[in-house]
């Protein structure tokens, strides 16, 4: 356990790092304020989750009891549904550019549901559509931030 902490705690930390960078190139929108823009937000999740990374790592380091778990007891059942919804996320991000944001976040939304084995046939429907076009219409319309367009791009 203690190995598979301290490489969890530095790939986040290589993560905010280069969440950090990347977000310095985003592009100014019509909030005059130099301190708040486009990379406001995402610096300040990199920069909360490299604190979060840290601890980690100095707590992992600091600990003497951590005993040596298999590999079976750390991947077991119960990690299926969080690893198929982070590979229905890295889906998501790959078809965003390709079928556009409301397209891609409708499937994300509907898949999601899926997988954490909702029922509710009125709430599979209603919830992806809904959160995807309120999402859209604040983000596009309200902070004018520029969002993929996919094939409607024509």
């Amino acid at each position: 356990m203690k190995k598979i902490n301290i490489l969890t705690s530095m790939v986040f930390i290589i993560l905010s790092i280069f969440i950090f960078i990347e977000s310095s190139k985003f592009e100014q929108t019509m909030i005059s304020d130099n301190f708040v823009g486009a990379a406001f937000f995402p610096r300040v999740m990199a920069f909360i989750m490299m604190i979060l990374a840290a601890i980690l790592l100095v707590a992992t380091i600091l600990n003497k009891n951590n005993r040596n778990k298999s590999t079976k007891e750390i991947f077991n059942k119960d990690m299926l549904i969080p690893v198929i919804c982070i590979g229905i996320i890295l889906i998501y991000i790959l078809l965003l550019d390709i079928l556009g944001f409301i397209i891609s976040t409708i499937c994300l939304n509907f898949a999601l549901l899926i997988c954490f084995r909702v029922k509710n046939e009125i709430a599979l429907f209603t919830v992806p559509l809904l959160t995807s076009i309120i999402i859209y219409f604040v983000f596009k319309e309200m902070l004018m931030v520029p969002l993929p367009q996919g094939i409607f791009s024509l």
